[in-house]
């Protein structure tokens, strides 16, 4: 029986569809034993404490979110094999779950272009992997088409646990100061919720001036907004799947190199904060 440990946080929708996709990998192969670890492990315990403990409780692998200045080699070099979410940045020498955000951003664009915009804006974080290359697909795909795209981001992934954004705020005045109509692109849901509440407090009306398009299809979270968000779904439980069968690959060969798990996206869940067509024809 093979027993893994789970370190993430698993209270978000894309964090449960990959955790669904393992343990269905187990049901259909295993069974497996799990230890679901909280994260906040990670910052009392240290790499050394994990490692301890799975060298006490007999792990065969695991799978969690790690900081990319953390020391994850310890685990190799005890031969226990680790597949890491990037949930900031990827690793080089460990295999990482994680996502084609290029090709989301690009996605994101084509439906935004579809409806006629001719503005664009990408709401983000610049220092964060999965944000950053879903900004760049948007943008690249935008220049294509020959327009330009607005930026704001945060260079502190911690802002995004902040309630500032139910306040007036810099990004309420850079609502403003936007052209409109214009679409706009957030690199997750939650940022997208940033977007409904600072558009609440400029008094910008969405869609009819802002259309908001966000990504993971966190129904509770896009349903949360005054304006239900549009969201591009992605294939986690086929991630987490596929990150289960790559777990016990490793194990049977005894490695800790294998390849990435790469989580598609699969389409885009309209709601209301995108139902909305721009035209310049002041009768449609």
């Amino acid at each position: 029986m093979i027993k893994i440990i789970l370190l993430s946080d698993f209270a978000e929708e894309y964090n449960k569809n990959i955790l669904r996709g393992i343990t269905r990998y187990s049901k259909d192969h295993g069974p497996w034993t799990f230890c679901k670890m909280p994260t906040y492990y990670r910052e009392t315990i240290g790499i050394d404490g994990i490692l301890k403990w799975a060298k006490e409780w007999e792990a065969d692998g695991i799978i969690g979110q790690f900081y990319n200045n953390e020391e994850v080699e310890k685990f190799t070099k005890a031969n226990i094999p680790v597949i890491a979410q990037d949930f900031k940045e990827r690793f080089t020498d460990i295999p990482n779950i994680t996502g084609a955000y290029n090709e989301t951003g690009r996605l994101g664009a084509n439906y935004f272009l579809k409806k006629g915009f001719k503005n664009f804006a990408f709401y983000g974080f610049g220092n964060i992997v999965w944000s950053r290359e879903r900004a760049q697909g948007f943008e690249e795909r935008i220049q294509e088409a020959g327009f330009n795209v607005h930026y704001y981001e945060h260079k502190d992934p911690n802002a995004a646990v902040d309630l500032w954004y139910y306040k007036p705020s810099a990004l309420s005045e850079w609502l403003r100061s936007l052209p409109k109509p214009i679409a706009l692109m957030t690199c997750d849901d939650n940022q997208g919720l940033h977007i409904a509440e600072a558009a609440k407090h400029a008094g910008i009306r969405i869609p009819d001036e802002v259309a908001v398009l966000g990504v993971d299809n966190d129904e509770t979270i896009c349903e949360l907004s005054e304006t239900p968000l549009s969201s591009i779904e992605l294939d986690a439980e086929k991630g987490g799947y596929e990150a289960a069968r790559l777990m016990e690959r490793m194990v049977a060969e005894k490695t800790c190199c294998a390849p990435d798990v790469i989580v598609k996206p699969t389409q885009v869940v309209t709601r209301h904060s995108t139902d909305i067509f721009a035209s310049q024809d002041k009768y449609i």
